[in-house]
């Protein structure tokens, strides 16, 4: 008698018990993907988390929230995954060296060796770049400014800045740490440090257009308020416009209503300025919705404004 035993390979891979080729590959990817999903998805998601990381950091998202995801993917015994983790604790430690220098003692010996010749490798870079004069202004930077008491050191380190942003050597890195300063500089009780606070974020605005329109919109109010003051308007006014560059139109529409509303003439007169110098730059980047609410508004003003205060 002769017997025959068949062996039915998984989709076609032929799997030996002594050995851990492609069979014990696919077993381990199956496995992975009754957790998490498909590995190649999970890689490539990495790979756009990474790149979020290098060019927003924070303003992508908190490092703090996704260390704990991080590491688990990097235990992965999918190298893509694996690989892919990795790619994101190295700059994920560029923005937030204490979370992720306190959660890699879960990984491998080999992999925190790995890690760390990157972390070492990465603060030389930085360091090289201060030695040849490249600016970088991140937080260290911003805390050594808020931290100065004279007016004049202040602005020297804010024209500083605008000479750079002129030149094109701030990165989409420091903008966190920059927008956060600039928002607590625009409260100085100097009026050179406010002035030179608007000078920087209408440069920056003019420089990273839309990737600032968040920010645009939330120091919009405070910059309107500006106009209100005789030693601030003419500043206040140039970054309005600078704004242009960045701002989304519909989403300052209520301030722009409430501005035209506002009980100073002077604020008005400015808003109405603004309407006009913008609506001349940009007019195909308004929503027709966003003219026709603004068409009553200046219509009332014409008749209820005394203009004999302006």
């Amino acid at each position: 008698f002769f017997f025959f035993f068949f062996f039915q390979a998984e989709d076609g891979i032929r799997d030996f018990c002594l050995s851990r080729g492609l069979g014990d590959v696919y077993k381990r990817q199956v496995s992975t993907q009754s957790t998490w999903g498909p590995p190649r998805v999970i890689a490539a998601s990495l790979t756009a988390l990474a790149s979020l990381l290098t060019n927003f950091g924070n303003t992508a998202f908190p490092v703090e929230e996704l260390i704990h995801l991080l590491i688990e993917r990097a235990k992965s015994t999918n190298s893509m995954v694996k690989n892919g983790a990795m790619e994101c604790l190295r700059e994920a430690h560029k923005w937030n060296s204490t979370v992720v220098e306190s959660e890699i003692g879960a990984l491998k010996a080999s992999q925190q060796e790995e890690l760390k010749k990157w972390f070492k490798k990465d603060a030389e870079e930085v360091s090289k770049g201060a030695v040849k004069g490249e600016l970088v202004f991140g937080k260290e930077w911003c805390s050594a400014l808020l931290e100065l008491k004279k007016r004049s050191e202040k602005r020297d380190r804010l024209e500083e800045l605008v000479t750079a942003v002129d030149a094109k050597e701030v990165s989409l890195k420091d903008l966190h740490a920059l927008e956060n300063t600039l928002r607590k500089l625009l409260k100085d009780p100097n009026i050179v440090v406010v002035n030179m606070a608007m000078k920087v974020i209408g440069r920056l605005a003019r420089e990273f257009g839309d990737q600032l329109a968040d920010y645009a919109k939330q120091v919009f109010p405070s910059i309107l308020q500006k106009c209100k003051d005789k030693k601030t308007t003419a500043e206040a006014q140039s970054c309005l416009e600078d704004l242009t560059s960045a701002l989304k139109f519909d989403s300052v529409l209520d301030e722009v209503k409430e501005g035209l509303s506002d009980k100073s003439p002077q604020l008005k007169a400015k808003v109405c300025d603004w309407v006009y110098n913008t609506l001349n730059k940009v007019s195909k980047r308004v929503a027709l919705v966003w003219v026709k609410e603004l068409v009553p508004v200046l219509v009332k003003l014409t008749d209820a404004v005394s203009y004999t205060h302006l």
